[in-house]
C-alpha cells in the first residue's frame, strides 16, 4: 500500500535549541520539518519518498505515470538505505526529492540531520552528513563550519545570512559550503565517476553510490531521470529559470504580504 502524507511547517521566529547554531531565531520554511517528518513516517512503514510542496506534477496524469515508474527508480538504488536525485542545476545533492527506508542507520542519519538545523538551508546539513558517510569526516566538518560560521548572522535579525559577512575571507554562509560540497564530491567522493560539467548542472547518466552504498545519487539525465528534462514526470519551481517561478496573478491574484511563503524577505536571508 502506498500512502500520501502531508507535512506542515514549523513556527516562524521560535528560539534557538540548539547552541552549536549562532542564528537566534528559527528558520523561517519549512526545512527543518523534513528530517524529522521522514524519521517519524518510517516508524509507521518500511520506505518513505519525500516530496516537497513546491514540486508538482507537469502533466494531468502525472501521479499516475510516476506511480508506474517508481518501481523501476526504486530498484536503480539498488537497496541503499538513502535515495537523492541529481539536482537540475548545477548542485551535488539537493533535498527536494528524498527516498528512505526503514533501518538504524537511516534513523540516525536522519536525527542528526534534524539536530544540524539551521539557518534558511537543510542542504549544508545534508552535504555534510553524506561526505561523512563516505568517509571523508574533516570535508563534512569544514561544510557545516563554513555554514554555521557566526560571522554570516545578521546583526538586526539574528538570522543565519545565505552569503553576507561584509567581504570576509574566508567566504562563509550557504554559498561558501555550496562551493565546497561540490568540489568535495566531484574531486573526492567521486573522482572517477562519469560526471559531466555543463554551464548548468553535473550532468549524471548512471546511478552513483556511496562507498558503503549506503547512499544513493540518481541520475538527472536519460532514461532514470525523475525530475530533469522535457519528460520528467515531477517539476520543482528551483529548477525554473527565475522569471519563470511567478505564480500568474490572473489566476492567483496577489500573495497576502504576512504569508508563509518563500519571497523577497527570505530572499534577503
Amino acid at each position: 500500500a502506498r500512502y500520501l502524507l502531508w507535512v506542515g511547517a514549523p513556527d516562524r521566529g521560535r528560539a534557538r535549541r540548539d547552541s552549536r547554531c549562532p542564528a537566534r531565531v528559527e528558520e523561517s520554511l519549512a526545512h527543518t520539518t523534513k528530517a524529522l517528518s521522514m524519521y517519524l513516517a518510517l516508524t509507521t512503514v518500511e520506505r518513505v519518498l519525500f516530496v516537497d510542496a513546491d514540486v508538482w506534477f507537469p502533466t494531468m496524469d502525472g501521479f499516475g505515470k510516476l506511480e508506474a515508474s517508481l518501481d523501476a527508480w526504486m530498484d536503480s538504488t539498488r537497496d541503499a538505505l538513502l535515495a537523492l536525485p541529481a539536482p537540475c542545476y548545477k548542485q551535488f545533492f539537493g533535498a527536494a526529492v528524498v527516498m528512505a527506508s526503514r533501518s538504524p542507520w537511516t534513523f540516525g542519519f536522519f536525527r542528526r540531520w534534524y539536530d544540524l538545523r539551521c539557518g534558511p538551508k537543510d542542504q549544508p546539513s545534508l552535504w555534510s552528513l553524506v561526505l561523512a558517510t563516505a568517509g571523508h569526516p574533516d570535508l563534512a566538518d569544514a561544510v557545516i563550519q563554513t555554514y554555521h560560521d557566526p560571522r554570516c548572522v545578521n546583526a538586526t535579525s539574528g538570522e543565519l545570512t545565505k552569503d553576507s559577512c561584509g567581504g570576509c575571507e574566508p567566504r562563509c554562509g550557504y554559498y561558501a559550503a555550496w562551493r565546497l560540497a561540490n568540489r568535495a564530491f566531484r574531486d573526492r567522493v567521486w573522482p572517477e565517476a562519469n560526471i559531466s560539467e555543463t554551464p548548468t548542472l553535473y550532468r549524471v547518466t548512471t546511478p552513483l553510490f556511496t562507498p558503503n552504498r549506503l547512499v544513493a545519487y540518481l541520475p538527472n539525465h536519460a532514461a532514470l531521470s525523475l525530475a530533469c528534462g522535457p519528460a520528467a514526470l515531477l517539476t520543482h519551481v528551483k529548477w525554473l529559470p527565475k522569471r519563470h517561478r511567478d505564480l500568474p496573478l490572473d489566476i492567483c491574484g496577489r500573495l497576502p504580504p504576512d504569508a508563509l511563503f518563500k519571497g523577497p524577505r527570505d530572499d534577503r536571508f
